[in-house]
């Protein structure tokens, strides 16, 4: 009926009649039973936990989704070639670390819906000008780049993504 705290101060009363050291009286937040943050998980990780999880044609399906939801949304965001690289870019940092620019290329060849535009159609030129739009030093994030000229489309397109995997949740 008595809360924690209060019972931690009638027995307070009683130790300090025999001059006995006191329990520290927990604060408000403590008192209420709260689940343990020890075990939370960001979203970002159980983003990346969804995506390992999933098939290699259900990622292109991610892809394709995300992509049609970028041009529907967004369509002065996505309109040229070079811009493939923020696409890479947020899928290897935020997803899938070890993706190489020859698997990415396949997986956006495939994800690519029929009939966009030809200015968007990615090949290996495409990939092979990554170095020459932005120069990326080795074991650095998009996001933690000090000049990212892409930053708007790659932060667009990560919120696409946590959307689209994470549904409501996100």
């Amino acid at each position: 009926m008595h809360g924690l705290t209060y019972l931690i101060n009638k027995a307070n009363e009683i130790r300090e009649f025999y001059q006995v050291r006191k329990f520290p009286v927990p604060t408000m937040d403590e008192d209420s039973s709260t689940t343990s943050t020890k075990y939370r998980v960001s979203i970002e990780d159980q983003i990346r936990k969804k995506y390992r999880r999933m098939s290699p044609d259900e990622r292109t399906d991610m892809l394709r989704a995300c992509l049609g939801s970028l041009r529907a949304n967004y369509p002065k965001m996505f309109r040229f070639k070079n811009q493939w690289q923020a696409i890479y870019q947020v899928i290897r940092d935020r997803l899938d670390g070890g993706l190489l620019q020859y698997n990415f290329l396949s997986i956006a060849m495939s994800a690519t819906p029929e009939g966009w535009p030809e200015s968007l159609q990615i090949n290996k030129n495409v990939i092979k000008n990554f170095g020459r739009v932005m120069d990326i030093p080795d074991d650095e994030a998009y996001y933690e780049l000090k000049y990212n000229p892409m930053s708007d489309l790659c932060d667009t397109f990560w919120n696409i993504i946590k959307c689209e995997i994470m549904g409501d949740e996100a």
